[in-house]
């Protein structure tokens, strides 16, 4: 008799727990190259004489540096979206990734294996950065415009 074929964890409402197929190392490189494409830079001095400090224990895909000019240390995630939040960053990805399939907060939560009010800040946070992020309109050629009430 053939073995069963394993079947993948699912949430209790029947969907597949997915935050486990992302390789934590790729999601921190792909943020060191997208925030630093010119390397990392001290927070406070925007020096690149920046150095390798540390691994982190608890996380050894991400990593720690020290700036020789500044007196903070930083990760690849200072200074973006992601930094100061307790969620692993492939669940940022997958929530990302559902932003835009227009998924609902409430089909997101069991596949991330999160609370449905965590999906609500991270989704909200995204689309912070997505805003933060989004380039300055630049008008040119002929413009038009309707009349304006002055307030």
């Amino acid at each position: 008799m053939a073995s069963p074929i394993p079947t993948p964890a699912r949430s209790p409402v029947g969907q597949v727990n997915i935050t486990h197929r992302i390789d934590d190392a790729q999601g921190y490189q792909t943020i060191r190259e997208l925030c630093w494409p010119d390397g990392l830079a001290g927070t406070s001095c925007q020096s690149t004489q920046v150095i390798h400090a540390a691994l982190m224990t608890t996380k050894p895909a991400r990593q720690r540096y020290e700036c020789t000019a500044c007196p903070p240390r930083l990760d690849a995630l200072t200074d973006t979206l992601f930094a100061g939040h307790h969620q692993p960053l492939k669940v940022w990805g997958w929530g990302l990734s559902f932003m835009g399939l227009h998924r609902s907060h409430e089909p997101m939560a069991p596949a991330l294996a999160i609370h449905v009010s965590d999906v609500h800040q991270m989704t909200t946070q995204l689309r912070r950065g997505i805003i933060k992020k989004k380039p300055p309109v630049t008008l040119s050629n002929a413009v038009e415009c309707d009349e304006m009430k002055r307030m």
